[in-house]
């Protein structure tokens, strides 16, 4: 059980706490905690701690400190934050026409799916094919099917669609992402 005065001052240390953190020469301490931080994919302590664990050599070759490697090894998920962290950072400015130099956005890998399932089947019945070939339980998908039939058999029943859009080199082979008009002329606030 808590003390009433006790959990009280919980209150204002914690106040006090969370006010501390919006001052502008408020310590920037990274930690696991980071991962929750909405900064910190442009945290300058967080990029030099990674940056700190990831100039860290190893070799089987050389005589390393096994104290140098625990603290890799302890730090793999601050790291992994800011890495997550700056790749949401720059996916996002890139969606909003930020790209970073060097980057472009570029389609993620289509999959293929059945314009309409029940078409797909009958067009396939028709065309003289087992239901037991393209049924389990659903309806095999395209590419189970092109192994099974050859190429080009169910072209005109599929469509590929992206899942979204990536963050690539520019030296991708993939094309840019045309910009979306109705964002393009949302209505701009000024």
């Amino acid at each position: 059980m808590i003390d009433a005065i006790d959990l009280l001052d919980f209150k204002t240390d914690l106040k006090d706490y969370a006010l501390a953190t919006e001052k502008p020469d408020a310590p920037l301490v990274p930690g696991s905690w980071c991962g929750f931080c909405p900064a910190a994919g442009t945290c300058p302590s967080l990029q030099n701690k990674a940056q700190a664990v990831a100039k860290m050599e190893f070799s089987p070759v050389l005589s390393y400190d096994p104290a140098k490697l625990k603290l890799a090894l302890d730090s793999r998920e601050v790291v992994k934050a800011w890495l997550k962290a700056v790749d949401e950072f720059a996916y996002a400015e890139a969606e909003a026409g930020r790209t970073p130099p060097g980057y472009k956005l570029v389609a993620k890998r289509a999959t293929r799916k059945w314009r309409n399932e029940g078409d797909a089947m009958t067009a396939l019945q028709g065309k003289g094919v087992a239901t037991s070939a393209f049924m389990e339980t659903a309806i095999k998908s395209p590419a189970q099917l092109e192994k099974l039939l050859g190429k080009g058999f169910i072209d005109e029943l599929v469509v590929a669609e992206s899942s979204g859009h990536t963050l690539a080199p520019e030296s991708d082979k993939r094309p840019s992402v045309k910009p979306n008009a109705k964002e393009e002329f949302s209505v701009v606030e000024g």
